[in-house]
Protein backbone atom coordinates (compact mmCIF):
# COMPACT_ATOMS: atom_id res chain seq x y z
CA UNK A 1 0.00 0.00 0.00
CA UNK A 2 1.42 3.34 -1.07
CA UNK A 3 1.79 5.82 1.77
CA UNK A 4 1.58 9.46 0.79
CA UNK A 5 5.10 10.85 1.09
CA UNK A 6 4.01 14.38 1.93
CA UNK A 7 1.75 13.15 4.70
CA UNK A 8 4.58 11.04 6.03
CA UNK A 9 6.99 13.98 6.15
CA UNK A 10 4.46 16.25 7.82
CA UNK A 11 3.62 13.56 10.35
CA UNK A 12 7.30 13.03 11.10
CA UNK A 13 7.80 16.74 11.74
CA UNK A 14 4.82 16.77 14.06
CA UNK A 15 6.23 13.84 16.00
CA UNK A 16 9.39 15.78 16.68
CA UNK A 17 7.71 18.96 17.91
CA UNK A 18 8.65 19.53 21.55
CA UNK A 19 5.18 20.75 22.41
CA UNK A 20 3.83 17.31 21.74
CA UNK A 21 5.94 15.84 24.51
CA UNK A 22 3.48 17.18 27.05
CA UNK A 23 1.12 14.61 28.54
CA UNK A 24 -1.93 16.68 27.67
CA UNK A 25 -1.09 17.02 23.97
CA UNK A 26 -3.84 16.83 21.35
CA UNK A 27 -2.31 13.61 20.01
CA UNK A 28 -2.40 11.97 23.44
CA UNK A 29 -6.05 12.92 23.73
CA UNK A 30 -6.74 11.53 20.26
CA UNK A 31 -5.02 8.23 21.17
CA UNK A 32 -7.47 7.85 24.04
CA UNK A 33 -10.46 8.07 21.69
CA UNK A 34 -9.18 6.02 18.73
CA UNK A 35 -9.14 2.21 18.59
CA UNK A 36 -6.16 0.42 20.10
CA UNK A 37 -3.63 -1.04 17.69
CA UNK A 38 -2.96 -4.70 18.53
CA UNK A 39 0.65 -5.50 17.70
CA UNK A 40 2.46 -8.85 17.95
CA UNK A 41 6.22 -9.22 18.43
CA UNK A 42 8.78 -11.81 19.57
CA UNK A 43 11.24 -12.03 22.45
CA UNK A 44 14.20 -10.95 20.33
CA UNK A 45 15.99 -7.65 19.89
CA UNK A 46 15.25 -7.92 16.16
CA UNK A 47 11.51 -7.53 16.72
CA UNK A 48 11.63 -5.25 19.77
CA UNK A 49 11.27 -1.97 17.90
CA UNK A 50 7.71 -1.58 19.22
CA UNK A 51 9.00 -1.79 22.81
CA UNK A 52 11.34 1.10 22.08
CA UNK A 53 8.66 3.07 20.24
CA UNK A 54 6.42 2.78 23.26
CA UNK A 55 9.14 3.54 25.83
CA UNK A 56 10.52 6.52 23.90
CA UNK A 57 7.08 8.07 23.50
CA UNK A 58 7.04 7.74 19.70
CA UNK A 59 3.64 6.06 19.73
CA UNK A 60 2.17 8.56 22.18
CA UNK A 61 3.43 11.51 20.13
CA UNK A 62 1.85 9.95 17.05
CA UNK A 63 -1.47 9.72 18.84
CA UNK A 64 -1.36 5.90 18.88
CA UNK A 65 -2.55 3.57 21.60
CA UNK A 66 -0.60 0.37 20.86
CA UNK A 67 -1.27 -2.83 22.80
CA UNK A 68 1.81 -5.04 22.62
CA UNK A 69 1.33 -8.81 22.51
CA UNK A 70 4.47 -10.97 22.95
CA UNK A 71 4.79 -14.40 21.32
CA UNK A 72 7.28 -17.22 21.95
CA UNK A 73 7.27 -18.80 18.49
CA UNK A 74 8.10 -16.98 15.26
CA UNK A 75 5.11 -18.17 13.23
CA UNK A 76 2.56 -17.03 15.82
CA UNK A 77 2.25 -13.29 14.99
CA UNK A 78 1.54 -14.05 11.32
CA UNK A 79 -1.01 -16.68 12.32
CA UNK A 80 -2.64 -14.18 14.67
CA UNK A 81 -2.81 -11.64 11.84
CA UNK A 82 -4.59 -14.17 9.64
CA UNK A 83 -7.10 -15.01 12.36
CA UNK A 84 -7.81 -11.34 13.08
CA UNK A 85 -6.34 -11.39 16.59
CA UNK A 86 -3.73 -8.77 15.60
CA UNK A 87 -3.76 -5.63 13.48
CA UNK A 88 0.04 -5.54 12.99
CA UNK A 89 2.56 -8.32 13.53
CA UNK A 90 6.25 -9.13 13.12
CA UNK A 91 7.41 -11.64 10.52
CA UNK A 92 10.81 -12.45 9.13
CA UNK A 93 11.19 -11.12 5.59
CA UNK A 94 10.86 -14.49 3.83
CA UNK A 95 7.73 -15.50 5.76
CA UNK A 96 6.29 -12.08 4.90
CA UNK A 97 7.01 -12.40 1.17
CA UNK A 98 5.74 -15.99 1.13
CA UNK A 99 2.49 -14.92 2.79
CA UNK A 100 1.96 -12.02 0.39
CA UNK A 101 2.67 -14.17 -2.67
CA UNK A 102 0.20 -16.79 -1.45
CA UNK A 103 -2.65 -14.37 -1.07
CA UNK A 104 -2.64 -13.72 2.66
CA UNK A 105 -4.32 -10.27 2.93
CA UNK A 106 -1.39 -8.46 4.56
CA UNK A 107 1.05 -5.77 3.46
CA UNK A 108 4.43 -4.60 4.70
CA UNK A 109 3.96 -1.52 6.84
CA UNK A 110 7.41 -0.92 8.36
CA UNK A 111 10.86 -2.54 8.62
CA UNK A 112 11.94 -4.26 11.84
CA UNK A 113 15.74 -4.70 11.84
CA UNK A 114 18.61 -5.27 9.45
CA UNK A 115 21.38 -7.85 9.45
CA UNK A 116 24.93 -6.51 9.24
CA UNK A 117 27.76 -9.00 8.79
CA UNK A 118 30.03 -6.77 10.88
CA UNK A 119 27.82 -7.46 13.89
CA UNK A 120 26.01 -10.79 13.35
CA UNK A 121 22.91 -10.77 15.50
CA UNK A 122 21.72 -14.21 14.32
CA UNK A 123 23.97 -17.29 14.16
CA UNK A 124 23.84 -21.07 13.95
CA UNK A 125 24.52 -22.92 17.22
CA UNK A 126 25.19 -26.59 18.01
CA UNK A 127 25.27 -28.67 21.21
CA UNK A 128 28.26 -28.15 23.47
CA UNK A 129 29.40 -31.78 23.12
CA UNK A 130 28.47 -32.22 19.44
CA UNK A 131 30.07 -29.32 17.53
CA UNK A 132 29.39 -28.78 13.83
CA UNK A 133 32.36 -27.87 11.65
CA UNK A 134 30.95 -28.11 8.12
CA UNK A 135 27.72 -28.38 6.21
CA UNK A 136 28.35 -32.10 5.80
CA UNK A 137 28.14 -32.54 9.58
CA UNK A 138 24.43 -31.67 9.36
CA UNK A 139 23.52 -34.13 6.60
CA UNK A 140 20.51 -36.13 7.76
CA UNK A 141 20.31 -34.20 11.04
CA UNK A 142 17.57 -32.15 12.73
CA UNK A 143 17.87 -28.38 12.74
CA UNK A 144 15.69 -25.92 14.68
CA UNK A 145 14.50 -22.76 12.93
CA UNK A 146 12.01 -20.12 14.09
CA UNK A 147 9.30 -20.93 11.51
CA UNK A 148 8.78 -23.22 8.51
CA UNK A 149 10.48 -21.97 5.32
CA UNK A 150 11.53 -18.77 7.06
CA UNK A 151 14.71 -16.73 6.83
CA UNK A 152 16.44 -18.98 9.37
CA UNK A 153 15.74 -22.08 7.30
CA UNK A 154 16.75 -20.46 4.00
CA UNK A 155 19.99 -19.17 5.53
CA UNK A 156 20.96 -22.56 6.91
CA UNK A 157 20.07 -24.40 3.71
CA UNK A 158 22.20 -21.96 1.77
CA UNK A 159 25.09 -22.28 4.25
CA UNK A 160 24.96 -26.10 4.34
CA UNK A 161 25.06 -26.36 0.55
CA UNK A 162 27.90 -23.86 0.31
CA UNK A 163 29.97 -25.62 2.97
CA UNK A 164 30.07 -29.23 1.84
CA UNK A 165 26.65 -30.52 2.87
CA UNK A 166 23.34 -31.38 1.26
CA UNK A 167 20.48 -29.31 2.69
CA UNK A 168 17.90 -31.63 1.11
CA UNK A 169 18.78 -34.27 3.70
CA UNK A 170 18.21 -31.98 6.70
CA UNK A 171 15.02 -32.18 8.76
CA UNK A 172 13.77 -28.79 9.99
CA UNK A 173 11.92 -28.31 13.27
CA UNK A 174 10.00 -25.12 14.08
CA UNK A 175 7.93 -25.92 17.17
CA UNK A 176 10.56 -25.14 19.81
CA UNK A 177 10.29 -21.86 21.74
CA UNK A 178 13.31 -19.55 21.90
CA UNK A 179 13.87 -20.16 25.59
CA UNK A 180 13.83 -23.94 25.10
CA UNK A 181 16.52 -24.10 22.40
CA UNK A 182 19.50 -24.82 24.70
CA UNK A 183 17.70 -27.75 26.31
CA UNK A 184 16.64 -29.07 22.89
CA UNK A 185 20.22 -28.90 21.62
CA UNK A 186 21.88 -30.56 24.59
CA UNK A 187 19.04 -33.02 25.11
CA UNK A 188 19.44 -34.42 21.60
CA UNK A 189 16.11 -33.12 20.28
CA UNK A 190 17.91 -31.18 17.53
CA UNK A 191 21.48 -31.07 16.23
CA UNK A 192 21.73 -27.33 15.51
CA UNK A 193 19.60 -24.20 15.82
CA UNK A 194 19.46 -20.75 14.28
CA UNK A 195 19.23 -18.24 17.14
CA UNK A 196 19.10 -14.47 17.59
CA UNK A 197 19.72 -12.05 20.45
CA UNK A 198 19.35 -11.89 23.39
CA UNK A 199 18.89 -15.68 23.67
CA UNK A 200 21.95 -16.23 21.44
CA UNK A 201 24.32 -14.70 23.99
CA UNK A 202 22.38 -16.04 26.97
CA UNK A 203 22.82 -19.67 25.89
CA UNK A 204 26.32 -19.26 24.39
CA UNK A 205 28.04 -20.94 27.39
CA UNK A 206 25.79 -23.98 26.95
CA UNK A 207 26.29 -24.31 23.19
CA UNK A 208 28.97 -24.19 20.50
CA UNK A 209 29.15 -21.62 17.70
CA UNK A 210 28.82 -22.96 14.15
CA UNK A 211 28.60 -20.03 11.74
CA UNK A 212 27.06 -16.67 10.96
CA UNK A 213 24.94 -18.25 8.22
CA UNK A 214 23.36 -14.95 7.17
CA UNK A 215 26.78 -13.82 5.89
CA UNK A 216 26.36 -16.16 2.92
CA UNK A 217 23.24 -14.25 1.82
CA UNK A 218 24.62 -10.70 1.79
CA UNK A 219 26.61 -8.33 4.02
CA UNK A 220 23.47 -6.36 4.84
CA UNK A 221 19.74 -6.98 4.38
CA UNK A 222 16.46 -6.61 6.23
CA UNK A 223 15.72 -9.43 8.67
CA UNK A 224 12.08 -8.79 9.44
CA UNK A 225 9.17 -6.48 8.89
CA UNK A 226 5.89 -5.49 10.47
CA UNK A 227 2.89 -6.63 8.48
CA UNK A 228 -0.63 -5.23 8.73
CA UNK A 229 -3.97 -6.66 7.69
CA UNK A 230 -5.29 -4.99 4.54
CA UNK A 231 -8.74 -4.67 6.07
CA UNK A 232 -7.29 -2.85 9.09
CA UNK A 233 -5.38 -0.39 6.89
CA UNK A 234 -8.49 0.24 4.79
CA UNK A 235 -10.48 0.98 7.93
CA UNK A 236 -7.74 3.06 9.61
CA UNK A 237 -5.47 4.63 6.95
CA UNK A 238 -4.44 7.53 9.20
CA UNK A 239 -3.41 5.16 11.99
CA UNK A 240 -1.35 3.14 9.51
CA UNK A 241 0.49 6.26 8.30
CA UNK A 242 1.18 7.45 11.83
CA UNK A 243 2.43 4.00 12.83
CA UNK A 244 4.94 3.93 9.97
CA UNK A 245 6.30 7.33 10.90
CA UNK A 246 6.42 6.47 14.61
CA UNK A 247 8.50 3.35 13.86
CA UNK A 248 10.93 5.45 11.83
CA UNK A 249 11.31 7.92 14.69
CA UNK A 250 11.72 5.04 17.16
CA UNK A 251 14.40 3.42 14.98
CA UNK A 252 16.47 6.60 15.09
CA UNK A 253 16.06 6.77 18.86
CA UNK A 254 16.87 3.09 19.48
CA UNK A 255 20.01 3.17 17.33
CA UNK A 256 21.43 6.01 19.41
CA UNK A 257 20.19 5.02 22.88
CA UNK A 258 21.62 1.56 23.57
CA UNK A 259 21.83 2.16 27.31
CA UNK A 260 18.11 2.89 27.52
CA UNK A 261 17.10 0.03 25.20
CA UNK A 262 19.31 -2.34 27.20
CA UNK A 263 17.31 -1.47 30.33
CA UNK A 264 14.09 -2.15 28.43
CA UNK A 265 15.35 -5.57 27.30
CA UNK A 266 16.47 -6.42 30.82
CA UNK A 267 13.06 -5.55 32.28
CA UNK A 268 10.96 -7.15 29.56
CA UNK A 269 12.87 -10.39 29.05
CA UNK A 270 14.60 -10.67 32.44
CA UNK A 271 17.90 -10.76 30.55
CA UNK A 272 20.95 -10.89 32.88
CA UNK A 273 23.11 -7.72 32.92
CA UNK A 274 26.13 -9.69 31.68
CA UNK A 275 24.22 -10.79 28.60
CA UNK A 276 23.00 -7.26 27.90
CA UNK A 277 26.55 -5.93 28.17
CA UNK A 278 28.03 -8.39 25.65
CA UNK A 279 25.24 -9.21 23.20
CA UNK A 280 25.10 -7.90 19.65
CA UNK A 281 22.50 -5.18 19.35
CA UNK A 282 20.05 -4.89 16.49
CA UNK A 283 20.16 -2.01 14.04
CA UNK A 284 16.82 -0.55 12.97
CA UNK A 285 16.40 1.03 9.52
CA UNK A 286 14.46 4.26 9.38
CA UNK A 287 13.02 3.23 6.03
CA UNK A 288 12.76 0.12 3.93
CA UNK A 289 14.50 -0.04 0.53
CA UNK A 290 14.48 -2.64 -2.25
CA UNK A 291 18.23 -3.05 -1.85
CA UNK A 292 17.69 -4.34 1.70
CA UNK A 293 15.18 -6.94 0.50
CA UNK A 294 16.41 -8.20 -2.87
CA UNK A 295 19.41 -10.36 -1.79
CA UNK A 296 17.45 -12.52 0.64
CA UNK A 297 14.47 -12.83 -1.73
CA UNK A 298 16.83 -14.01 -4.48
CA UNK A 299 18.24 -16.77 -2.24
CA UNK A 300 14.75 -17.85 -1.14
CA UNK A 301 13.63 -17.96 -4.78
CA UNK A 302 16.57 -20.21 -5.62
CA UNK A 303 15.23 -22.70 -3.06
CA UNK A 304 11.69 -22.40 -4.35
CA UNK A 305 10.30 -20.89 -1.15
CA UNK A 306 9.15 -17.71 -2.92
CA UNK A 307 8.78 -16.79 -6.57
CA UNK A 308 11.39 -14.53 -8.20
CA UNK A 309 10.25 -10.99 -7.57
CA UNK A 310 11.37 -7.40 -7.92
CA UNK A 311 11.70 -6.31 -4.29
CA UNK A 312 10.54 -2.79 -5.11
CA UNK A 313 7.00 -4.16 -5.62
CA UNK A 314 6.93 -5.09 -1.93
CA UNK A 315 7.60 -1.59 -0.64
CA UNK A 316 4.80 0.27 1.17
Amino acid sequence: MMINRLATVLCALALLMPSLLLGGSPRAARAATEPAVRLGFLGTDVSSGPLYAQASGAYARAGLHVVLKPYRKAFQPLAALQSGDLDIGFADIISAVHAIENGVPVVILAPAAIYDSRTPITVLLAPKNRPVRSGADLNGKKLAVPAPHDLGEIATRNWIDKHGGNAKTVHYVSNIGFTDIAAALNGGQVDAAEMSEPIKTEIAPQTSFVAATFDDIAPKFVIGVFLARKSWIAAHPALAKRFTVAMSVAARWANSHHAQTAQILARRYHTPPGVIATMVRATYPERLTAALIQPVVDVAARYGVVRPIDASTLLP
